[in-house]
């Protein structure tokens, strides 16, 4: 390779382009999104034991897309819970 002035190895092209930015760039959007999602209901949430809210915390922002995606999960089935033992038969 002598008298070239590519830095990469011969044959491999690492050039990516554009594309490769706005994919990741979506893909940071959607965590970020979930992520404040999440908090604003924890923060919404009163918690019955400090422990278990402060491990919630934990989940969600130790475990950037699973913890939020757990986390709202668990809180759509705990509400549609409680809405239903309040509706009156």
């Amino acid at each position: 390779m002598v008298g070239t002035d590519s830095t990469e190895p011969a044959g491999i092209y690492l050039f990516l382009g554009p594309q490769y930015d706005v994919a990741w760039l979506g893909v940071v959007v959607v965590v970020l999104a979930l992520m404040v999602t999440a908090l604003a209901v924890w923060f919404r949430t009163r918690w019955d034991r400090l422990w278990e809210g402060l491990l919630v915390l934990v989940v969600i922002v130790g475990v950037p897309v699973l913890g939020p995606v757990l986390f709202l999960a668990a809180w759509g089935q705990r509400r549609a819970r409680h809405q239903a033992r309040a509706e009156p038969r």
